[in-house]
């Protein structure tokens, strides 16, 4: 996690202390934003959110992004700012000490009524970058025209999707979760060709189901510390699997061990394949296959 982001979480729950103005009774600000597509030719957006609720998805074509801020003035000053030059926007909410009291540790995101909303447009190429503190974050990345994104977040509940297909084709998707319980849903809608995710400590739940748009090879990295990790794959996919494990424990799921590798019988007669890296060290890895 970045320094700005660990600020701004410390200075969020030093807003929360005991005797103080809880978030349920906080003067809250709502802030919203907007800016129709002009000629930019592609757009590159990057979120830094400390603590709050997060979502995320697509806005109208002919709209190239919309947001929507409600948070407490007394903690956070927030800064969006669009590079018409670059076609990027940036996003941060800074934190500062209020006048509320001293650090304490957080016990419940319910308590915390900061949302953050963003829409951006399908219309145009986008890279996305998005970087969370203690954050419950609804994400969909479907129907974009989905270049490249990167999702790094600490503590949180946090679900990525692909709800529909992409509109083209995605270099990589880069997912790092601290603590967390992450779920990343359908991505056979991704068409992304390159995937990494990266576990400290939780649940970690992949799902491949979706409408593959392409023939050829996935090649999907995992490496998880503490934690367990679920594959959901639809039945008749070629995948293979290469495994550095210690003390985690690995479901074949029916996969046939040659060499260093597992893979499914129909592996070399596929068109469309997974292929993982899984970097294990404790934990239960599984495989689902889905019908």
């Amino acid at each position: 996690m970045k320094p700005a982001i660990a600020a701004m979480a410390v200075a969020a729950l030093t807003a929360f202390a005991p005797g103080t103005a809880s978030a349920q009774t906080a003067d809250l600000t709502t802030v919203n934003s907007a800016r129709h597509r002009q000629r930019e030719d592609k757009l590159n957006v990057r979120v830094e959110f400390a603590l709050g609720t997060f979502t995320f998805g697509r806005t109208q074509r002919g709209s190239l992004y919309r947001t929507s801020l409600t948070y407490d003035a007394d903690i956070f000053q927030p800064s969006e700012h669009f590079d018409a030059a670059s076609g990027t926007l940036d996003l941060a909410i800074d934190g500062r000490v209020g006048r509320r009291g001293t650090t304490v540790e957080l016990d419940d995101l319910d308590d915390i009524h900061q949302e953050l909303e963003v829409y951006v447009t399908p219309d145009v190429p986008t890279d996305i970058d998005l970087e969370f503190g203690a954050v419950r974050a609804e994400i969909d990345f479907g129907g974009l025209r989905l270049n490249r994104a990167k999702v790094a977040t600490g503590a949180s509940e946090s679900l990525i999707e692909f709800s529909t297909p992409t509109l083209a084709p995605c270099e990589e998707l880069e997912v790092h979760v601290g603590a967390a319980d992450f779920r990343v849903e359908q991505l056979g809608n991704s068409n992304c060709r390159s995937m990494q995710f990266e576990g400290a400590a939780g649940a970690l739940r992949l799902d491949f189901q979706g409408e593959w748009q392409y023939t050829g090879d996935t090649d999907v990295t995992i490496k998880i510390g503490l934690g367990a990790l679920r594959l959901y794959i639809p039945r008749g996919m070629g995948v293979s699997v290469q495994l550095d494990r210690f003390l985690a424990s690995f479901d074949q799921a029916g996969l046939i061990k040659r060499g260093n590798m597992y893979r499914s019988r129909n592996y070399d007669q596929s068109t469309t394949r997974i292929n993982f890296e899984i970097d294990a060290a404790f934990g239960d890895i599984d495989i689902i296959w889905i019908d």
